[in-house]
Order: structure tokens, then C-alpha cells, then sequence
């Protein structure tokens, strides 16, 4: 679990850097982002649901 959180936020922080690049201000780079930093956040909460999840046979 602890793998699935950290690839996720390098990801996130990888994904951030390439929009402050981008954007003309950081304002604009954070609000671009943003979509972005939901979307892994979600991702991450229903990747450690599924692996709670007992496995039935």
C-alpha cells in the first residue's frame, strides 16, 4: 500500500513541476493542476479500496 501512495504523489509532484513549466504564473499552473490533483487523489483512495477488499473464491 505504502508503494501505491508514493508512486502516486511522485507522480502528482512530477505532473506539478511540468505545469509550473508551462503555465505563465504559478497561480495559473496551481488551477491547471488541479483537475489533475483530484483526479490522482481519487485514483489513490479507490486503488487502497480494492486491495482492502477480502478475496473471495
Amino acid at each position: 500500500m505504502f508503494l501505491i501512495v508514493v508512486g502516486h504523489v511522485i507522480a502528482v509532484v512530477a505532473a506539478h513541476t511540468v505545469a509550473v513549466e508551462r503555465y505563465r504564473s504559478l497561480s495559473a499552473a496551481r488551477k491547471g493542476h488541479l483537475p489533475l490533483l483530484v483526479l490522482m487523489i481519487g485514483y489513490t483512495v479507490l486503488s487502497l479500496w480494492i486491495i482492502s477488499q477480502p478475496v473471495v473464491r
